[in-house]
């Protein structure tokens, strides 16, 4: 082999490198945007919903190096765009869990997340103290239910300031 053949072969060698690069950042690019469409909206939304989502929004461009549809937007916020997404429904499916469809996993996850705004308020272990309290599963075999949804009547912030008026009293 001759001096510029061999100098082609290794351009060759460092394109292929190159692209198969690309293509691994793309790739992986796509495993965290999944992961976080999963992480945002894996509670709330069907995971057809979810799937048709990403399907959409991590479709790569044609350009040398490739980007994912969301990338190419100039603003992006993944919540919103799972909430217009969920709104606009064209595929018409269902796109919102149903509470029965809902793990245990996922709900305590929705009421640590509802908990959220009133941290300022009452602090982390008077906070950790009713989470644990309130999202204990019902004791069966096979528990579908945590002990806030048993409840017939609940209002959260009338629940904290219950339990931290009884909490106080007790010391």
């Amino acid at each position: 082999m001759d001096d510029q053949q061999n100098e082609q072969a290794i351009l060759g060698l460092d394109l292929l490198k190159r692209c198969e690069q690309m293509i691994m950042d793309i790739t992986e690019r796509g495993k965290e945007f999944r992961k976080a469409v999963q992480t945002i909206g894996g509670t709330i939304y069907t995971q057809e919903m979810l799937a048709n989502f990403t399907s959409y929004w991590s479709e790569p461009n044609r350009a040398k190096k490739p980007k994912m549809r969301w990338e190419t937007e100039k603003t992006w916020s993944l919540e919103r765009r799972l909430a217009l997404w969920a709104r606009n429904n064209f595929d018409d499916i269902v796109v919102f869990l149903t509470e029965s469809q809902r793990t245990l996993a996922q709900k305590k996850h929705a009421f640590a997340v509802s908990l959220e705004p009133f941290l300022e308020k009452y602090g982390r272990d008077t906070l950790n103290a009713f989470y644990r309290w309130w999202t204990q599963a019902e004791n069966v075999p096979n528990p579908k239910m945590i002990k806030w949804e048993s409840e017939s009547h609940w209002e959260l912030s009338s629940r904290l300031e219950s339990w931290v008026r009884r909490n106080n009293s007790k010391f």
